[in-house]
């Protein structure tokens, strides 16, 4: 019985986590917010050229697999 109470708070343990986690990334943007969320530049391009894909990089915060891993803390 002992086993089986541990797995059972293991269990819930595991679930609160979850839902505590997936409830983290909601939030509600005001309307006068979502300007700056809709810019062009936010939008992914086609990354035509060099700079503009350096530039995504720097923004996404990532670098794909054409370069090489590389940070995006736009100290460059």
């Amino acid at each position: 019985m002992r086993s089986r109470e541990v797995f059972s708070r293991a269990v819930i343990f595991a679930l609160t986590c979850t839902v505590a986690l997936g409830s983290a990334g909601c939030a509600n943007v005001a309307a006068y917010e979502r300007g700056k969320l809709a810019h062009p530049t936010m939008a992914p391009g086609d990354g035509t050229s060099v700079a503009r894909e350096h530039v995504y990089a720097v923004q996404e915060g990532t670098m794909g697999g054409s370069m090489g891993a590389a940070s995006g803390c736009g100290c460059n």
